[in-house]
């Protein structure tokens, strides 16, 4: 292993359950938006500091809100391409993280690589079966995640694959950032290695593949 690939798996590990501090304002619809940065390539980035002060006067302190910085990197999967990433510290270690050393971050964290799927360009498919063992395992968690109605298994494929990929179409209410990560380590020990498996709003192209056959989990309630 070379010292840059040791040096990157150490700065990630280092941030797996790190705080950061990120600079936001609060719109008139009540909604939080990000402060950004827009780097010596115009690079657009959110920028994060492992310290109040570190903003060093750039950001108003009472605007800083703290995240874990895993938080942070799954709130930044859902938006826009344009943001090209996080920079920590920008105004010391400038260290910059865009998204493809965040896929990085994900693999050496997670063993496994995290990214957003426009599901207007997916085809659903049905599937037949699951992993032995996965449902009674999504049932012993999910007791304990009282937002969640139900889970579907289907085979879902994107415009540029060649194969299908498992997907979980998850009926439920609170944060994704809270419930898919924790979800996703549940359901990978069950994943042959390198297999994709996908975490996913149930939508209503989905809809005929949402059957009670593919229904792996549903809690003692009606499903809306």
């Amino acid at each position: 292993m070379s010292d840059n690939t040791q040096n990157k798996k150490e700065l990630y590990n280092s941030l797996q359950g790190k705080k950061v501090f990120i600079p936001c304002r609060l719109e008139e619809n009540q909604n939080i938006t990000f402060e950004l940065l827009i780097n010596e390539n115009e690079e657009t980035m959110i920028p994060a500091f492992f310290e109040k002060d570190s903003a060093e006067g750039k950001f108003d302190l009472e605007k800083l809100i703290e995240l874990e910085f895993s938080m942070l990197r799954n709130i930044l999967i859902e938006l826009p391409d344009e943001i090209s990433g996080i920079v920590i510290e920008p105004f010391r270690d400038n260290i910059i993280l865009n998204r493809e050393a965040l896929g990085e971050y994900d693999s050496a964290t997670q063993g496994m690589t995290v990214k957003k799927v426009d599901h207007d360009k997916v085809t659903y498919m049905p599937v037949n079966g699951t992993p032995a063992g996965l449902a009674e395992a999504l049932a012993e968690f999910l007791e304990g995640e009282i937002g969640v109605n139900a889970v579907w298994t289907i085979f879902a494929q994107n415009e540029d694959e060649r194969i299908p990929h498992l997907a979980f179409a998850i009926d439920y209410i609170g944060s994704k950032f809270e419930l898919f990560p924790k979800l996703a380590e549940v359901i990978k020990p069950f994943m042959q290695p390198g297999q994709a498996f996908e975490l996913a709003d149930r939508n209503p192209n989905m809809g005929p593949y949402l059957t009670e056959q593919n229904c792996i989990y549903k809690r003692n309630a009606s499903v809306q």
